[in-house]
């Protein structure tokens, strides 16, 4: 079966469309969402992007950010929808943002993503892992689809591909990003406007959150880490991106070790951990070990319980 012919066909024949941003959203998310909607409104269709949790004004500057309609899976109508495409996210808790919160049948879908550890199984299913992120699969599927894209739409992709590859330091299959990079650059993405906002406009409370984070990191034998609790983080205001940006900046780069986990304890008994390694490092194998997973540098996983608790056994896991 063609499924990008596929997944293209269902598209056309569909007029109310939904579109998820993950939970714990990234760049890719955003980018993947915010470029479906942009093209399915471009063919006339309905497209509404949806969140499970507020969108941290961060990502504003991304268009149509400042527009995600922010609902409870729970209890939301789905009935006034024929499609829902969920794009760069590998599991259904984080398309509704909890384990117990399952997705209506009556209502078709299609998964588009590049995590090699993706578990959604729909019919309808895209996953192209050596992608360096989801944007970079969506532009191939525009390419093949010959859909025009405008320097709009390709700053949009090419965020998404900054941001899962840390401004191409990461990439599964180099060449190839790098030749998508040029082709979106000469399309009129503007990569300048993208450097700016990704390096140069942090929240205060942000940066003073990364430095408690570094203040307090500990170093095991073959990975470093640190953690902060929910009261500590309140204190902060509860920064969005202050786990990943520890660990992206800061954690992977540590010499004499392989990796590093920023450990974050965003709700009370909910704490979320960020792995990032160096290239030879597969971190996926550590995140799975607590029922997480992701990319090959940089994967995530969630322990639901008390901080104490979820602390020490990271530590004896890890350790172990």
């Amino acid at each position: 079966m063609d499924i990008k012919g596929e997944i293209l066909r269902k598209i056309k024949l569909s007029q109310n469309i939904l579109i998820n941003i993950h939970k714990s959203p990234d760049y890719d998310s955003f980018s993947s969402a915010l470029s479906l909607r942009y093209f399915l409104r471009k063919l006339g269709k309905k497209a509404t992007v949806i969140s499970c949790q507020k969108i941290n004004r961060h990502f504003h500057f991304l268009e149509g950010a400042k527009n995600i309609k922010v609902i409870n899976y729970s209890k939301f109508d789905f009935s006034p929808y024929d499609l829902f495409i969920i794009p760069d996210t590998a599991t259904m808790e984080r398309v509704t943002g909890s384990v117990e919160i399952k997705l209506p049948k009556g209502i078709d879908y299609i998964a588009i993503d590049h995590h090699q550890t993706n578990e959604i199984g729909y019919p309808l299913r895209l996953v192209e892992s050596r992608s360096s992120a989801t944007a970079e699969v969506l532009f191939d599927l525009f390419d093949k689809w010959r859909v025009k894209i405008d320097p709009r739409l390709a700053t949009l992709l090419l965020a998404g591909i900054l941001g899962d590859t840390v401004f191409l330091r990461f990439c599964e299959d180099r060449k190839k990003t790098m030749e998508t990079v040029l082709q979106l650059v000469r399309k009129g993405a503007d990569m300048d406007f993208l450097s700016e906002k990704f390096f140069e406009d942090y929240a205060f409370n942000l940066v003073r959150a990364v430095g408690y984070f570094l203040i307090n990191l500990k170093r095991e034998k073959n990975f470093v880490w640190s953690a902060m609790d929910f009261e500590t983080y309140k204190k902060f205001g509860q920064p969005e991106g202050v786990r990943e940006m520890a660990a992206d900046n800061f954690f992977r780069g540590v010499r004499g070790v392989g990796y590093g986990v920023a450990i974050l304890e965003t709700k009370k008994g909910v704490v979320n951990m960020s792995f990032r390694s160096k290239k030879k490092v597969d971190v996926t194998k550590y995140a799975k070990l607590f029922g997480g997973g992701g990319h090959k540098n940089a994967a995530g996983a969630t322990i639901l319980a008390s901080y104490d608790e979820a602390i020490k056994k990271i530590r004896t896991t890890l350790s172990g």
